[in-house]
């Protein structure tokens, strides 16, 4: 399995998702804007595909500004995130539950037009991923996104993407082509691989959407049993409603489906100690954005 890819995945989605609406004037809580966001997700058991056991997650993300600015139609921001997963095996790995961290810094860069023209972005990250018991070089992560696109009308945009990045000794990079599409003020159809999107925003107060994409992430843990690097893989399909409920407060609730996963727990040399392919499971999410 690759971790690195699935690492990286939220960035590109976001990076994504935030130059997809320059087809109109650009909505920079999407991108850059200066934000508290805080979500917590339950998931619902993932039992293994080939026997007895499966995977308990609970998880929480707190994202806050460090800098930001925009200048003409040019954002940028430095943000950190940080994840926190509570992972459970229960008796089918040597350390059952488990609190594992993902802390990450992001400078970010981009060109959004209010007009027709050409979109670009460029995001550089840092972090760990780790139970913070018995650190190793392993803990370090890292990645690059380059984005350019045109914004053929007010309407369509296309884009092309190219990123890397470097999780638990390994680095990888990738390519993506995709376009996003506005029939109307309210409605966008957007697919920009590994991400697809429709959403509906009928009012300023209100946004439903469908989407599907990549999720999971690598952690490095002390070693227990010869385990020493978590690595799970998941893809999510869900729906989300957002609601406005003051000016700058926003509610988000979201639910759907985990499918296509794996999890294997790994010795620093990437031998695999334990290896399970996951059922599809229901999960659940709440989140509250503070805009500045």
């Amino acid at each position: 399995m690759n971790t690195s890819r699935l690492l990286l995945a939220p960035l590109f989605c976001a990076a994504l998702v935030s130059a997809s609406h320059a087809g109109r004037v650009p909505d920079l809580r999407s991108f850059g804007a200066p934000s508290i966001d805080v979500e917590a997700t339950w998931n619902d058991t993932l039992n293994f595909e080939d026997g007895d056991g499966g995977l308990d997650l609970w998880n929480f993300r707190l994202g806050a500004p460090v800098w930001g600015t925009k200048v003409g139609d040019d954002v940028y921001a430095l943000q950190f995130k940080h994840d926190w997963t509570q992972f459970d095996l229960g008796s089918s790995a040597a350390f059952g539950e488990i609190d594992l961290h993902s802390l990450d810094l992001s400078a970010r860069w981009a060109h959004l037009p209010k007009e027709n023209g050409w979109i670009g972005l460029v995001s550089l990250s840092g972090g760990v991923g780790t139970d913070f018991d018995g650190f190793t070089g392993d803990a370090w992560q890292g990645s690059a996104l380059g984005f350019f696109g045109w914004q053929v009308s007010p309407r369509f945009s296309w884009a092309v993407a190219a990123y890397a990045s470097y999780a638990l000794g390994e680095v990888q990079a990738y390519p993506s082509l995709g376009f996003v599409w506005s029939p109307s003020e309210a409605w966008r159809i957007q697919l920009t691989p590994p991400l697809a999107l429709i959403s509906w925003k009928p009012s300023e107060d209100w946004r439903a959407s469908l989407s599907f994409l990549p999720n999971g992430g690598g952690w490095q843990v002390k070693k227990r049993d010869g385990v020493e690097q978590v690595d799970l893989s998941l893809w999510s399909a869900s729906v989300s409603v957002e609601r406005r409920l003051v000016e700058k407060l926003y509610l988000t609730v979201r639910g759907g489906v985990n499918l296509g996963g794996e999890v294997e727990l790994r010795d620093n040399q990437e031998i695999v100690k334990l290896g399970r392919d996951l059922d599809p499971a229901a999960f659940a999410s709440v989140g509250l954005s503070w805009e500045f």
